[in-house]
């Protein structure tokens, strides 16, 4: 997340020197209306209509969401950050705050985490009718492609500590539409033989 910032901060440095122009240029006297080019259809964004899509669209939204956050995660570890909280492309302001504090709490002081979850499995926990902007599905996510650290490198994850989770999620629509974002999670045993591949 640090480095989209740092880029819109360059493209930002670059428009106000372009609107200032180079010491000693003449000023250029801009046109009485300026007109913006519109992005081509093909690079908006598509707004998701929940109550048209099929069973297999919103299980590809919901899949695209836990990838997109897994991967926020991943590469907010890798820079050395814990900031859960700034993780908001995937995810509510409700969820990140209950990831915050769990890690803030149970994660002991100087511990840290490498690498990330890995998504094996999604599947719709219900019939879904997209009416209330909300998506239910069960997820399983692999366990060993993350590990646990203390402030002096020594690996603290228990030896008992299972290779997968499996919980419930409920995802709801973005302001935008665009997007679902993950709102909760539990932990349910209600979930389909093969969702995590066995």
């Amino acid at each position: 997340m640090r480095w989209r910032a740092l880029a819109a901060a360059g493209l930002m440095a670059t428009i106000a020197v372009s609107a200032i122009g180079c010491a000693g240029e003449d000023a250029t006297v801009p046109s009485e209306t300026m007109e913006l080019p519109t992005p081509p259809p093909s690079e908006m964004p598509e707004v998701l209509d929940l109550e048209a899509m099929s069973d297999e669209e919103l299980l590809a939204e919901a899949r695209r969401s836990y990838q997109g956050w897994l991967d926020d995660v991943e590469e907010m570890r890798a820079s050395g950050s814990d900031n859960y909280l700034a993780l908001d492309e995937w995810t509510t302001a409700n969820y990140r705050d209950t990831i915050q504090g769990i890690f803030d709490v149970h994660l002991p002081d100087g511990a840290y985490i490498e690498g990330a979850q890995s998504l094996i499995g999604v599947e719709l926990a219900k019939q879904q009718s997209g009416d209330e902007g909300a998506v239910e599905v069960n997820i399983c996510l692999d366990n060993t492609t993350a590990d646990y650290f203390d402030a002096e490198g020594t690996d603290i994850k228990r030896e008992d500590a299972p290779d997968t989770s499996v919980g419930s999620a409920t995802l709801l629509l973005s302001p935008d539409e665009t997007r679902l974002l993950i709102d909760s999670e539990t932990k349910t045993d209600k979930v389909g033989e093969s969702l995590c591949g066995s």
